[in-house]
């Protein structure tokens, strides 16, 4: 009976054992999910607004030469006014004003700015007011990018030869300096050419009680005249 009954009971248990269902095969843990598909950018918008470029900055401030000089320069187009609304000076190129589109107050330029003798030089239009008194005693100075004449300053722009071209002269009755654009004087030969006893020495067209008269430098000075290329200029002696 009691092995009847052990019988039984096992061979309920593996039928039971046999008919469950079979366990889930797990998960591979390796197994990666699938990735999201990359989303395009948005199309530029053609109605938005582009950011202007940012402003050119202004030129830097021109240092006036102390010695009267213009700066320097090749032609007339390394040349340019300090100011877009109411130039003054002859600067440089890289210190030159752009014309700006409105001005609180204008003026029209005092003449023509120029490359004279490899320097920015302003050729008044209209004769500048001469310097205030003391010339007879202090000089003439030129301040040539300005195209005006001082006192007792800026002498080296003043103080050399010169065949053309600006000038400033002591004026004896008045005791100022006068400016002057010196004009080339024609030639064909050294016989129609002298040099003026005014600094900055200067050609002048031979006076007629010269003419024939042969300039013997170092004897007659250091400076003599001369022609050249059709005009006449000054030629400097080491005596």
């Amino acid at each position: 009976m009691t092995r009847h009954l052990a019988g039984l009971l096992a061979a309920l248990l593996i039928a039971c054992t046999s008919s469950g269902a079979p366990p889930e095969p797990a998960t591979p843990t390796n197994e990666r999910a699938p990735a999201e598909p990359a989303t395009a950018p948005a199309p530029a918008d053609p109605t938005a607004p582009i950011d202007a470029p940012p402003p050119t900055p202004p030129p830097e401030p021109y240092a006036v030469d102390p010695a009267g000089h213009g700066a320097p320069c090749e032609d007339d187009a390394g040349c340019g006014w300090d100011d877009g609304c109411v130039p003054t000076r002859c600067v440089d190129a890289a210190h030159a004003a752009t014309q700006p589109t409105e001005c609180d107050e204008s003026a029209p330029p005092p003449g023509a700015c120029l490359c004279h003798a490899g320097r920015c030089t302003l050729q008044p239009k209209a004769t500048p007011a001469p310097s205030e008194p003391g010339c007879k005693t202090r000089q003439c100075g030129l301040d040539a990018s300005a195209g005006r004449c001082v006192v007792g300053e800026m002498l080296d722009a003043n103080r050399r030869a010169r065949a053309e071209g600006p000038g400033c002269f002591c004026d004896a009755a008045s005791d100022r300096c006068e400016f002057r654009w010196l004009e080339a004087i024609p030639c064909d030969d050294v016989g129609a050419c002298w040099i003026s006893d005014e600094s900055p020495r200067h050609p002048i067209a031979r006076p007629k009680k010269l003419r024939g008269r042969r300039f013997q430098p170092c004897r007659d000075g250091e400076l003599a005249p001369a022609c050249r290329d059709g005009r006449c200029v000054v030629v400097a002696y080491k005596c």
